[in-house]
């Protein structure tokens, strides 16, 4: 098999109709037209969203007023998963989150939003509410510390989430606080 890719990098999966049990949505922010049309002839359960303008905005107004996020800002469009109301349960995980096992367990899990902490709050830390940054163990205990944070390169929510006011409400929390 010889390679088409210029970068000398792929991405490579091993899939069976039963893994992914419905549609794939991927989210991106100009994604070429070739790259999409070479996943959408893959399946025509493929769809892709765009990042919204609000998103946008909002990250780069974040970037702007602290540059140290402008190399993460990607990480962000998680958030546009909340927009997706056609689905009962919507199963959002990075593209390079490895699967090692069914994931259908998951689907049928109680609970509106299901998530993983982040490393930090996994070991029983908290970040500074206004860096992200994680506080050291020495750092005195602070009202605008978070300490509840999870990880969003894998979450499952119920598509009643998907209603417009919890992305609305995700969206109001990204903006710059100086």
């Amino acid at each position: 098999m010889k390679s088409s890719s210029t970068s000398g990098v792929c991405l490579a999966t091993a899939t069976t109709e039963s893994f992914v049990p419905g549609d794939l949505v991927v989210i991106h922010d100009a994604l070429p037209q070739a790259a999409r049309d070479a996943l959408q002839a893959l399946s025509d359960r493929v769809r892709f969203e765009t990042v919204s303008a609000k998103l946008r905005d909002r990250l780069a107004h974040l970037s702007a007023s602290h540059p140290a996020f402008a190399g993460g800002i990607e990480y962000l469009y998680s958030l546009e998963a909340f927009r997706l109301r056609s689905y009962s349960k919507v199963l959002f995980y990075d593209s390079d989150v490895l699967v090692r096992a069914p994931l259908d367990a998951l689907f049928d899990a109680p609970g509106a939003l299901l998530c993983c902490p982040d490393h930090v709050a996994l070991g029983g830390g908290r970040r500074d509410a206004r860096t992200f940054e994680p506080l050291s163990a020495s750092d005195p205990a602070d009202a605008a510390a978070l300490s509840n944070t999870f990880n969003s390169g894998f979450f499952l929510f119920d598509g009643r989430l998907a209603d417009g006011t919890c992305h609305a409400d995700l969206l109001d929390m990204v903006h710059p606080r100086t």
